[in-house]
């Protein structure tokens, strides 16, 4: 019998796949869940994409530092995009990619969004797709089409409305298009895309100014002409998946103004998609760059900056957002006098407020977005909830945030009613799962402070995270996804500890849910136990880990050892 083999670089990338499947089975879990949870929506809240979490990458072969970070943030879609990519003509052949994208899937573990130079023709378009999923197989699933390609400005919108009425924006030597020239190149690259392979995604059309002008002019324009066309030649495929913007304010915004700006990019989307029929996927905005702006005073590197992405997180999942990816993870070395710093990490790899308000979120992703109801200081304290029941990641996850001057009380509920004192500063209420504690969370906020809680199915604290303006940089933690360790009534002891197969809690009176971390604070395992349950741990190769076990008394975390 003969014996064959795939060429070495086909084998290589099998491989690599191999490993990339085993990296995400965890989060595929998860995801799956949240896919199911994200096809409709309730009074309860919206459910959350399973790439809701992303970011950009910039700068080549970050150090180990900086990897175990992204890893341990749970991020699960990485753009490969920008100016740069558009313009600069060493991102015109194609195989300088391979490297970024081996990079995003194989060593961060996520899934690309590749966005092809708007000067391609529909042929090479055709020839990249090919490239990248057939020759290469990286299965890319997103892609994008060109960056940014309006005049900026704000509140300039003359600019706007005078590209729209045909005057040229010069992005580069090649990109030199008035909106009609730059939407007709637009459509044939996504038309090259979809026909190539009839499941991919594609997102458009990169649009850098959201503030109201700019949305009433060409995001109207490009939604109306393009978010309900179907592919040429194909009319079971949309030609439009994700509407994808980018935001860099000079300053903070409020919650009610941004708001207004979201509400008003939905209710376009929401006209294509009553436009659109009912077999194709519904439209879907993504917010693919966003930061604080290096020439006003939301700088990338200050603690405001990480509370303005916390609320743009919260408008964005409030109104079904596919995906977020700020910008970036690292650029210009972190040098703040750099050309373009806006990135997450300080040059020693510790996170800046942007990464660290980021992570709190990703790192506790529930299943469901949880409206709140507020009242008092609604644009000055910022709450953010987040829940999920019925899977091992069940309970919810509560952000606060406090933008005034003054230390503020507050009192937030979980029953759909206001509880407790009326005397707070703030009350907030959000609705709960059916037997929900109707115990209220009660205390003070400081200043430019943003506290996290963590709690349980029943509505009992697991965890709290407080952060404020005088830690804005903090050092990356040894395991970056731990919670704090609160004081627990119960003694808790792994047993046997070493494992071999299975353990189990001896001490735990309670239910309690349990997540397994590897050393590099990666999330192997979560589940909801009852006293006297065994856990398995039997698919995990030898090694430490670490368990957190979180009850309504507390949390704790122990270290066992897997044979």
């Amino acid at each position: 019998m003969k014996e064959t083999s795939l060429p070495k670089n086909r084998c290589r990338t099998f491989l690599k796949s191999v490993v990339a499947v085993k990296r995400k089975l965890a989060r595929t879990v998860l995801a799956g869940l949240a896919v199911a949870a994200a096809v409709s929506t309730s009074s309860s809240g919206q459910g959350l994409s399973p790439y809701v979490f992303g970011i950009n990458y910039t700068q080549r072969n970050l150090d180990a530092t900086k990897v175990n970070d992204l890893k341990s943030a749970n991020l699960t879609i990485i753009r490969l995009g920008g100016n740069e990519r558009n313009n600069s003509s060493r991102f015109r052949d194609k195989t300088y990619w391979n490297t970024d994208i081996e990079y995003v899937k194989y060593t961060l573990d996520a899934e690309p969004i590749i966005q092809l130079p708007i000067a391609l023709t529909a042929a090479q378009a055709a020839e990249w797709v090919t490239y990248f999923n057939v020759t290469k197989g990286y299965n890319i699933k997103f892609w994008s089409i060109g960056n940014e390609p309006e005049p900026g400005g704000n509140p300039q919108d003359d600019f706007i409305q005078n590209w729209i009425n045909g005057t040229n924006f010069n992005q580069a030597p090649d990109n030199n298009f008035d909106y009609n020239g730059w939407e007709a190149r637009w459509i044939t690259i996504a038309n090259a895309i979809k026909n190539t392979d009839n499941d991919a995604k594609v997102f458009g059309p990169e649009f850098r100014c959201f503030y109201p002008g700019a949305i009433s002019r060409e995001y109207a324009k490009f939604i109306t002409n393009v978010g309900s066309r179907s592919v040429t030649n194909n009319s079971a495929l949309p030609l439009l998946d994700i509407f994808a913007f980018h935001y860099y304010p000079t300053s903070f915004k409020t919650e009610s103004e941004l708001k207004r700006s979201f509400d008003s990019v939905q209710s376009k989307i929401n006209a294509a998609n009553n436009s659109r029929p009912s077999s194709w996927s519904r439209l879907r905005m993504g917010v693919t760059e966003f930061n604080g702006e290096k020439t006003g005073n939301l700088l990338p590197w200050d603690f405001s900056a990480g509370q303005f992405v916390s609320l743009m997180t919260k408008l964005a999942i409030a109104n079904d957002a596919f995906c977020l990816t700020p910008w970036s993870v690292y650029e210009s070395g972190g040098q703040k006098a750099g050309f373009s710093d806006f990135s997450f990490y300080n040059t020693a790899g510790t996170r800046r407020s942007t990464m660290h308000h980021y992570a709190f979120l990703s790192q506790n992703m529930r299943a469901n977005y949880m409206p709140p109801t507020q009242s008092g200081y609604a644009d000055e304290i910022m709450a953010l909830g987040m829940r999920e029941s019925g899977t091992a990641n069940a309970g919810y996850t509560i952000m606060l945030m406090n933008r005034n001057a003054n230390s503020l009380t507050y009192n937030i509920s979980l029953t759909g009613n206001y509880q407790g004192t009326t005397t707070s500063d703030v009350q907030i209420k959000f609705s709960g799962y059916s037997g929900v504690s109707g115990t209220a969370l009660t205390g003070t906020i400081p200043t430019k402070t943003t506290i996290m809680y963590r709690l349980n199915s029943s509505g009992g604290l697991v965890s709290k995270k407080t952060y404020d303006q005088t830690d804005a940089s903090p050092a990356r933690p040894a395991l970056a996804s731990a919670p704090d360790i609160a004081a627990t009534s119960e003694v808790l002891a792994v047993y046997p500890n070493p494992v071999t197969g299975s353990f189990l809690l001896n001490g735990l009176v309670e239910p309690g849910d349990i997540t397994v971390r590897n050393s590099l604070g990666k999330v192997l395992l979560r589940q909801h136990v009852k006293a006297n349950e065994r856990v398995d741990i039997s698919r995990l190769p030898a090694g430490l880990y670490l368990l957190t076990i979180g009850t309504t008394q507390g949390e704790v975390v122990q270290k066992i050892v897997k044979e």
